[in-house]
């Protein structure tokens, strides 16, 4: 990869197989006059990689976060569908129970409505068997029963 003149390059290609620099920090060390000059870049490579490194975790742990309340927040929509499935059937259970109610007020109120009538037919019925009976006491010659019993 890098000459073997430089002695620095085994260095150099051990930070690079594992991920501590890039290629233009990489060309700064191989690069570098002095030992101080070296040491300086060796460490703001490290440094950069390190926060480089925490920032990447930081990013993995918010996606974990975010994950896990996506996670609830589906639990809790599921929840809250299967209530709303549930409160959907009661709902059409009451409804049901109330249409059974009213057909039964209607046909009680239908059948008062002609028991009504048939007890209106049978009074009159009855008014007038009476009245028959009135006048055939008046006209059967018998004095003794002339008088109308009213009923």
């Amino acid at each position: 990869m890098f000459p073997r003149a430089c002695p620095k390059t085994p260095v150099i290609e051990e930070f690079i197989k594992g991920g501590l620099t890039d290629a233009d920090m990489a060309i700064n060390i191989m690069t570098a006059k002095t030992t101080a000059e070296l040491k300086n870049y060796v460490n703001t490579a490290l440094a950069a990689k390190k926060a480089e490194n925490n920032m990447i975790q930081q990013l993995q742990q918010q996606l974990e976060q975010a994950n896990g309340q996506l996670k609830q927040l589906q639990q809790q929509t599921e929840q809250l569908s299967q209530q709303n499935n549930q409160l959907q059937q009661k709902l059409q259970t009451n409804n049901d129970e109330k249409l059974q109610i009213e057909r039964e007020r209607l046909k009680l109120e239908k059948q008062a409505n002609m028991d009504k009538a048939d007890y209106n037919d049978k009074m009159l019925e009855l008014k007038n068997k009476q009245l028959e009976v009135e006048i055939h006491q008046q006209w059967d010659g018998n004095p003794y029963n002339d008088k109308i019993k009213d009923v």
